[in-house]
């Protein structure tokens, strides 16, 4: 893990201090002083500008929310009600954060609006099988969830949740923050093949571009 200094050009101000001297954030320093930032005196002062203020985590008369999500990846019963929720509505694009990467198609996502956690996985596609007895099939699976991990691992992305199994894990499409479709990506990287999880499960809108890939 590489640490450093992120410097705005325009207004030639340390990010860091200007979030201490908002009060979002609190400085960490190791007793050894081992690898200090140069701009430590500045992150200092900055951290105690916020503290003399009281301002946000330095306020200790109003503590922060703190945020609780039903975990429906654990609750098959709870993720079929909010499945039952989301085929009600006619807008089904949910905003999220993936918070784990099980494979390069399925995923755990953070709803932060419907405070709900989720299994997602892609539809109209597969990656292939982690298979140990299979090592170029293992590699691709490998690649898969490495392009998976660099480019959506806690990142926020966009997804249309279309329905879920019995497991109640959720299918749809999901964009990664760039607004590409993830799927046509693993698609037109050689990592994933066009695939419906059933024989009456409708192919979703960009599934011609997927196989075309």
């Amino acid at each position: 893990m590489s640490f450093g200094a992120v410097i705005d050009v325009q207004k030639t101000r340390n990010l860091a201090a200007a979030q201490l001297e908002k009060g979002l954030i609190r400085t960490n320093i190791r007793q050894s002083g081992d690898n200090a930032s140069k701009y430590l005196e500045d992150l200092l002062a900055a951290e105690k500008k916020a503290a003399d203020a009281k301002l946000c985590l330095h306020n200790t008369s109003k503590e922060p929310p703190i945020p609780v999500f039903a975990d429906l990846t654990q609750n098959t019963k709870q993720a079929k009600e909010f499945e039952s929720m989301v085929t009600k509505r006619k807008d089904r694009t949910f905003r999220g954060v993936v918070e784990y990467c099980f494979s390069g198609m399925k995923f755990k996502v953070r709803l932060e609006q419907e405070n709900r956690l989720i299994a997602f996985i892609l539809l109209g596609v597969k990656t292939m099988a982690s298979d140990k007895n299979q090592p170029t099939l293992l590699e691709y699976a490998n690649d898969a969830l490495a392009m998976a991990k660099a480019n959506l691992f806690q990142r926020e992305v966009t997804m249309e949740l279309l329905f879920a199994d019995k497991k109640g894990s959720f299918f749809g499409n999901l964009k990664m923050p760039n607004k590409s479709d993830f799927a046509v990506k693993l698609c037109e990287e050689g990592l994933a093949q066009t695939f419906l999880q059933g024989a009456n499960t409708k192919p979703p809108a960009l599934y011609a571009q997927m196989q075309e890939a």
